[in-house]
This record gives C-alpha cells, structure tokens and sequence, in this order.
C-alpha cells in the first residue's frame, strides 16, 4: 500500500467512522491504512469518533495512540488518540 500512498501524492490521511448512522470501519483495514501510511512517512489523523470503538474491543497497540510523556519518560503514561498534522 505504501507505494500506491506515495505515487499518489497523499500528503496526509484522516480516518474516522461514517456518522448517521455511525458505521465504523473494520479495525484490520485502520491498521493496514496507518501501517501503509507509516512506511510512506504520511502523517496520520484518527477522528475522535473513532475512541468508542477501539476503547470497546480494547486495543491499546500502539498504532493507534501517541505517549504523550515529557521526552524523559518521568510523567506517568498518556496516551491519546494519534492525531498527526501534516507539515
């Protein structure tokens, strides 16, 4: 997928669920997007409407969150929702 993300030109990609009525995508083709994404060195933004369903199946790789430590690592754990912004 990586190569079909550069050829493209894409500079950034913004993923969330379908609203009214809420339809959210399969979790394996979010995290085939955001690894393509990864390899193609394109930011990621996952919407919000996203949390309930991966706060529901419980999934906690690291994919779809960023540590929001301090860069030491002393704060406790954070994480948020990834949500990168393109340059």
């Amino acid at each position: 997928m990586s190569n079909k993300l550069e050829e493209a030109d894409i500079s950034w990609v913004v993923i969330g669920s379908q609203t009214k009525p809420t339809v959210y995508p399969k979790i394996e083709w979010v995290q085939e997007i955001i690894q393509g994404a990864d390899k193609a060195g394109i930011p990621v933004f996952l919407k919000n409407n996203l949390l309930p369903m991966l706060k529901a199946r419980g999934f906690n790789q690291n994919v779809f969150w960023e540590d929001k430590r301090d860069n030491q690592g002393f704060e406790d754990l954070h994480l948020e929702l990834r949500q990168e912004m393109p340059e």
